[in-house]
């Protein structure tokens, strides 16, 4: 399971990374890095290709943008999950109170990001992870991007689904009191 959680990661990370490079193909901004007084400004820096430069600010899996989008997209997963037990268990038992639902959302919040903290994101575990699924082939790297993309889809899709059970079975959920 553990395994799997850092593959998630992975599959994240690659997809933030691809999602950069298709953007840079329509980026108007980086026309930007070929005027002339950019080209000196980088010049003085020392920097070479500004592409390149800015390419490393996204794909760096130590600091990048994408392995942070990819950090907050596997809190936000393993969030709905925790808060969808919650609920779950919430609808079975017709259990349905008020001022309960924000602290059990800041406690599912809470308990993602400690999780994640300590399995995956402390002293950079996931980089050991990294080298390991590159040399996967590319066959069963597919099987299992693909298998990430079922569980975080149906994570999704049961997250709307609940919501609309509990009011089906409460419909004062929805109902608002408008005071004259």
């Amino acid at each position: 399971m553990k395994r799997f959680w850092f593959y998630c990661f992975y599959t994240y990370f690659i997809f933030f990374n691809k999602l950069h490079r298709g953007f840079n193909k329509i980026n108007p901004a980086l026309l930007l890095f070929n005027t002339r007084w950019a080209k000196k400004k980088f010049e003085s820096r020392g920097i070479i290709d500004p592409h390149k430069e800015f390419d490393k600010t996204y794909e760096d899996p130590i600091n990048g943008i994408s392995i942070r989008w990819a950090e907050g997209l596997l809190c936000g997963l393993l969030f709905l999950i925790l808060f969808n037990a919650y609920l779950t268990v919430n609808s079975l038992f017709l259990v349905y109170t008020k001022d309960l639902g924000t602290i059990v959302i800041i406690f599912c919040g809470a308990l993602s990001l400690v999780f994640n903290s300590i399995i995956v994101f402390r002293n950079n575990i996931y980089l050991d992870h990294f080298r390991d699924f590159q040399k996967i082939e590319r066959k069963r790297r597919k099987v299992y991007s693909v298998l990430v993309l079922v569980i975080t889809l149906t994570t999704l899709v049961y997250f709307f689904m609940i919501f609309n059970f509990l009011t089906l079975l409460n419909p004062t959920i929805t109902q608002t009191q408008f005071v004259p």
